[in-house]
């Protein structure tokens, strides 16, 4: 099988001629029209979903998906920062036969992608392609750690097989190492998600902690391998095309910023966004929101600085804090000189080495004052 199994070409009358200044990304994306990119000098790749259904309605006769076209509108208007950009555009997976099908499309096309070392960025498509998202990664990792915003959790037992954390958690062969959720709000949560969350170790930040000071949540970026957005994480009064939006949630300029921490994170090789529905999508409001979301992960990625406190101490600066607990004599912080970012130091006492683990600066600042940062305990169980 090849790429062309799965993918459909873009319509070449909507973006096959020149369209505005030359620095626009229209004009600097490789984009398959009639012949596949060559994706050998490629860095990013884009990756439309045209799939509106669920395992509930897969029965349904496929519909007519505009989502992914309607963002991808957006963002060929926007220009591109100052640095060079190898961007192809590689087309649409678009509504199979059954919701099935579509999933095992972004799978297989997610894995052989990954294979060729390419950062993926997915968008146009249900929530519950999340999962096959996630399983792209199969072959490619052995331990995964995966980045959602999502205003629900949907996740007070493992019984709902249509959640994609469900899904995601309970899949063979098991890699997932850890989860980050954020932007959940409680009020739309049965309180038994949290506390799962809890028991496996995971970590949920609120709505009101990511906004109270968005770097803290940076780390949990700094430290993915996939990053998944469901728009429900957006304020619905700035992200309108959505099926479940709330009077509350991030504002643009927010997961704008989080987006950026995302693509500057060296690990990060793909970001999804999905629920964006363009029949809702009042004024082209959403779209511009979305392609502005896909602008800042790339103007991050091409900002990246790869950084290794173990590997590059003359760019750190070293900081010892004295806990005087039991079993815990000391915490080692770094800081690097050259971003700012911090890191934590964390022993695996089952491989007997010491990795450092992204953490924000009120990480340090806890251990100052004796309490142990919970990113750091969190880490040190699941390696005991």
């Amino acid at each position: 099988m090849t790429f062309k199994d799965f993918l459909a070409p873009l319509n070449a009358e909507d973006f096959g001629a020149d369209q505005g200044p030359a620095n626009t990304y229209h004009n600097q994306v490789q984009k398959y029209l009639t012949e596949f990119p060559n994706l050998d000098d490629v860095d990013i790749v884009l990756l439309g979903v045209n799939e509106l259904r669920n395992t509930s309605h897969q029965h349904l006769t496929p519909g007519i998906g505009y989502s992914a076209d309607a963002l991808r509108r957006q963002f060929y208007k926007l220009f591109k920062g100052t640095y060079h950009v190898k961007i192809a555009d590689i087309g649409n997976i678009e509504s199979s036969n059954s919701f099935n099908d579509s999933a095992f499309a972004l799978q297989e096309t997610m894995k052989r992608l990954l294979e060729l070392k390419k950062t993926v960025l997915v968008f146009g498509t249900h929530q519950e392609l999340i999962a096959s998202h996630y399983k792209g990664f199969e072959t490619t990792t052995k331990a995964l750690n995966l980045a959602t915003l999502d205003a629900y959790l949907n996740l007070s037992e493992l019984k709902n097989e249509e959640s994609y954390l469900t899904q995601i958690i309970k899949h063979t062969p098991e890699y997932l190492f850890n989860l980050a959720h954020l932007g959940s709000q409680m009020y739309l949560n049965e309180p038994g998600g949290v506390n799962l969350m809890d028991a496996m170790l995971f970590d949920v930040c609120r709505l009101g902690i990511v906004r109270k000071n968005l770097t803290d949540a940076e780390p949990f970026f700094r430290n993915a391998d996939l990053v998944c957005v469901n728009v429900s994480c957006i304020k619905q009064a700035d992200f309108p095309a959505q099926l479940r939006g709330s009077a509350n949630g991030l504002l643009s300029e927010e997961i704008c910023a989080l987006m950026r921490f995302a693509g500057l994170g060296s690990t990060v090789r793909s970001l999804g966004i999905y629920d964006y529905f363009s029949d809702l999508d009042t004024g082209e409001q959403s779209s511009k929101l979305a392609a502005q979301m896909l602008w800042h992960f790339i103007d991050g990625f091409y900002n990246r600085v790869d950084e290794n406190p173990l590997q590059n101490e003359n760019d750190f600066v070293r900081y010892r804090v004295a806990l005087h607990l039991q079993n815990t004599n000391e915490m080692v912080f770094y800081k690097s000189t050259i971003t700012e970012r911090w890191y934590m130091e964390v022993t695996s006492n089952f491989h007997k080495n010491s990795f450092t683990l992204p953490c924000s600066y009120n990480d340090y600042l806890s251990a100052c004052n004796g309490d142990i940062p919970e990113r750091w305990m969190k880490a040190t169980q699941k390696l005991m």
